[in-house]
């Protein structure tokens, strides 16, 4: 760094002896040096307990909510993921929580927020329900148009496609395709489908996505 009230420029930087060091009574650790490399020692472990304070505020009724009833109805997963090789650290395994919406007791508060959602924001002049290609996305499809069926015509009920079907909209249809996803990770789905449907000028689009991240809430709405 530089420095005016020094002839040769440089600021000189404090320095601390081990066994005296003002930097680590502060909270730094000491990292021996040799040269311009660091030689990093074996981790200094602090040992912390966690206890029932240091949870989060809603985790008991998460838990509650998602937890699994019976082997193979595994909502929770760790280390998983439907086809690729790269699995997710925690996964939510939206087709369950279809499956026990539709013919079980459970997940009951889950279902009436995302009923709710569903008869808020998917407008009665939805044209299209484009999933994207994981099941999850499917059933939740599947379930929203389930939902709606009574609002429409037979012959009006929005039309499923999933993200590789796009030659099928009609670029002459008005009204609104709603883009469903069962979980987004990191939105790359997303901004690969609203490049795509630029072009169809007469069609709303809103993205009815019911999983962000891993905390599976409350669905979430964009316009």
């Amino acid at each position: 760094m530089k420095s005016d009230s020094d002839l040769t420029g440089i600021q000189p930087y404090p320095t601390y002896h081990q066994s005296k060091c003002g930097l680590c009574d502060d909270g730094s650790y000491p990292v021996p040096a040799s040269g311009d490399v660091f030689l990093l020692e074996a981790p200094k472990i602090n040992k912390i307990l966690l206890a029932k304070s240091d949870r989060e505020n809603n985790l008991n009724s998460f838990v509650n909510e998602f937890k699994s009833f019976e082997h193979g109805q595994t909502i929770l997963k760790a280390h998983y993921k439907e086809r690729r090789e790269e699995k997710y650290e925690v996964y939510i395994d939206f087709v369950q929580i279809i499956f026990h919406i539709r013919g079980t007791q459970h997940c009951k508060s889950y279902k009436a927020k995302l009923d709710s959602y569903i008869q808020q924001y998917i407008p009665s002049n939805t044209k299209y329900l484009l999933h994207l290609m994981d099941d999850g996305s499917k059933e939740l499809a599947n379930y929203v148009c389930d939902k709606i069926a009574g609002s429409f015509k037979d012959d009006l009920l929005p039309k499923i496609l999933d993200q590789d079907q796009l030659e099928e909209i009609d670029p002459e249809t008005s009204g609104a395709i709603v883009v469903v996803g069962s979980c987004v990770s990191n939105g790359k789905n997303l901004h690969y489908i609203s490049r795509a449907l630029r072009k169809y000028e007469k069609l709303r689009i809103i993205y009815f996505i019911c999983l962000v991240s891993i905390w599976p809430q409350l669905p979430i709405v964009l316009q």
